[in-house]
């Protein structure tokens, strides 16, 4: 019989600080890291235990879950836990959008690729 729970792992970093490595969905032995503090409360928000590597061009993987919250379908939990808004993107001080702990993730000014801002005066 097949399960859907992905794999689940309550570990230690390097620096002794708790975290739990999720097994992403569609990439088996990959993991998502997370602080062990933030693991809880995603999951309160409607964050699922399913997650998966999404590709947005080469070099652009993001780790992403299925909502139904909004149109689109698609969340990261980056901007779940940052609380990222419109015009605000997470980014990665290691370059890994895998490495989903505190201290890894920053929010910046910025659109996502395809986007632009909009243009105030265009609409006067």
């Amino acid at each position: 019989m097949k399960t859907n729970q992905p794999l689940i792992l309550f570990t230690t970093a390097f620096d002794q600080s708790p975290i739990v490595r999720i097994e992403l969905g569609n990439r088996a032995g990959q993991f998502a890291t997370f602080d062990r503090r933030d693991f809880d409360t995603p999951r309160d928000n409607g964050f699922p235990l399913s997650i998966f590597l999404n590709s947005a061009g080469p070099g652009r993987d993001y780790v992403r879950f299925s909502t139904r919250r909004f149109l689109g379908n698609l969340e990261t939990p980056a901007r779940l836990l940052k609380g990222a808004g419109p015009g605000e993107v997470v980014r990665y001080r290691d370059g890994d959008s895998t490495n989903l702990r505190q201290c890894n993730r920053y929010v910046a000014k910025g659109y996502a690729p395809g986007q632009s801002p909009v243009d105030d005066c265009a609409a006067a």
